[in-house]
């Protein structure tokens, strides 16, 4: 066919009505699955919100390169997960046949000519590709992108898809026409823009309370307390959940850097379920219309590592007193102040505290040559600290030599039990272990034993200690480790847990206990918001939680 017949059946084909459909669908990015208990939850933000902006048309329009016509869409969205990219392709496939016509009017794939381009803030366009028919498309996806991990600032992006008609369609009623003039008539291209993604599903099964305490009654290690401190038996009112023996499941992943990676200072272990005040956003507790404190209940983590030396400064600073915080072998010092010696066993005024709450110490910068010393929750991610509950930790006196688990709890909130000018309690993220928490974690055989005592082989040669998950997986510092409790003995002390497995008291301004030095453990409770998102509780896989 020469030229000159070729247009004049276009010509001719002008007349005729030509339609082209353009369809849109999508695959929405439906990142959220309904949990047993009814939670929509994934890790971080990931979505991705699409929009159409107009539909082609070209309706009358004859073969030829005229790129005039364009069908506009918006991708938007946010990737906060820590660990994995995602992306979304833009996908061509073939629309529903309009009523009134079959296959047979349809534009073959050859003859169909794509363009898609990215247009700026200035309506600029970049063009991505340029003249492919939908012939020459892989598995007719047209382009792929990717949002990185941790895109926090919104994606946006707009695309333009341009479509017209080869000028090799040849129309007619001759041998070498590709369609002849009756079904160029009816002629039609239907096209799907389909967008679709890949993302990561986290289902999440419930919340983290409802999770441990769920496994009560399966799992032997995980024991309920009543209200007398005994092991609970049925009757009376569950104080609280324990894991109790000397191995537990208890293995939580806490992601304080962000990076998704399970490092050794990531793992805690869960030391129970406590019911804690409801405070506000203030750390006020509210109270229920009888002017009562409202509870809540919790589950409470501590670190299953040391503070390393890496982690801590020598020295901080707070309301211009300097505290020694630790020596260059990693011993700790609860409370510390030189130039007050001796140094007093008040919590809401120890050093040590004060690190482990604070971004960082008060070290003056301005001369340029100083620079302030991280405190522990600078090391914390926004999200790993959103996590935290702020808890009351109570701060009574305990003897270390009578005390039996049950009565160590007593005295630990006892408002009576305190030095002079201490006080009985205090509100706070980030604490240390009570005595009380490593005698529960204990059987429930020696929890009537005097806990100074357990070191010693109680009874067919069995230690008490030797009975405790704390004991025997949480590998001690050579010397000893820091509780939170104030000794009754003399106001310089504080209980410490040895390495032999027994409690006894050491000065708060010492970090050693002969030639070894004494260690420390963070502790915090998780809001109670806080849903398991994956892990069985395992060493191997720890469960892994967010908040909402």
């Amino acid at each position: 066919m020469n030229k000159k017949t070729k247009t004049l059946i276009l010509s001719i084909v002008v007349t005729l009505v030509l339609l082209l459909t353009f369809t849109i669908t999508y695959a929405a990015f439906s990142y959220m699955q309904t949990g047993t208990n009814n939670q929509q939850l994934v890790l971080g933000d990931i979505y991705m919100h699409y929009q159409e902006v107009n539909a082609i048309g070209i309706e009358g329009a004859l073969p030829g390169d005229d790129y005039s016509e364009y069908f506009e869409f918006k991708i938007s969205g946010k990737n906060t997960y820590k660990q994995k990219d995602i992306y979304y392709d833009v996908v061509l496939s073939k629309g529903e046949v309009p009523d009134g016509k079959t296959e047979t009017n349809r534009i073959p794939d050859e003859y169909l000519k794509f363009k898609l381009v990215e247009v700026s803030d200035d309506n600029s366009e970049t063009i991505i590709f340029t003249d492919k028919t939908y012939n020459d498309l892989t598995n007719k996806r047209i382009w792929v992108e990717t949002i990185p991990k941790n895109t926090t600032n919104e994606y946006k992006k707009t695309y333009r898809l341009y479509m017209v008609i080869s000028e090799n369609l040849i129309i007619g009623n001759t041998e070498d026409a590709v369609m002849t003039t009756e079904d160029f008539q009816k002629v039609f291209a239907s096209i799907k823009v389909n967008v679709t993604g890949d993302f990561n599903k986290k289902v999440v099964a419930e919340n983290f309370v409802s999770a441990v305490k769920g496994r009560y009654g399966t799992d032997t290690t995980l024991v309920a307390v009543n209200t007398d401190g005994d092991l609970y038996d049925g009757t009376g009112e569950i104080r609280e959940y324990r894991y109790s023996g000397a191995t537990a499941n208890n293995y939580v992943f806490f992601d304080t850097d962000g990076d998704g990676e399970k490092d050794t200072n990531e793992v805690w272990r869960i030391v129970g379920v406590f019911k804690d005040t409801v405070k506000d956003e203030e750390g006020n507790v509210v109270n229920d219309a009888g002017g009562n404190p409202t509870y809540e209940e919790e589950v409470k983590l501590v670190r299953n590592t040391l503070l390393q030396s890496s982690e801590m400064p020598t020295s901080y600073l707070i309301d211009g007193t300097t505290y020694t915080i630790k020596n260059s072998s990693v011993g700790v010092h609860w409370n510390d102040i030189p130039s007050t010696y001796p140094s007093n066993n008040d919590w809401t005024k120890a050093g040590l505290q004060y690190y482990l709450n604070t971004e960082q110490d008060e070290t003056n910068t301005s001369d340029g040559t100083t620079t302030a010393n991280a405190g522990y929750l600078s090391l914390l991610t926004t999200e790993a600290k959103e996590l935290i509950s702020p808890t009351t930790y109570y701060l009574g006196n305990v003897d270390y030599n009578v005390s039996t688990v049950k009565l160590s709890y007593n005295q630990e909130r006892d408002e009576t039990r305190k030095w002079t000018d201490n006080q009985p309690s205090w509100d706070g993220l980030i604490g240390l272990m009570y005595p009380s928490d490593y005698g529960y974690s204990a059987s429930n055989l020696y929890w009537e034993t005097d806990m100074e005592g357990w070191h010693s082989a109680e009874s067919d040669g069995i230690k008490a200690s030797s009975t405790s998950w704390m004991q025997q997986t949480l590998g001690h510092s050579r010397g000893g480790e820091w509780f939170l409790s104030p000794a009754s003995i003399i106001s310089d002390d504080a209980l410490y847990w040895l390495e032999e497995g027994h409690i006894s008291v050491n000065y708060v301004y010492y970090d050693y206990y002969g030639s070894n030095r004494v260690g420390v453990r963070p502790v915090l409770n998780l809001k109670s918001g806080a849903k398991v998102i994956d892990g069985a509780g395992t060493e191997e896989e720890p469960f892994e939680v967010v908040i909402e």
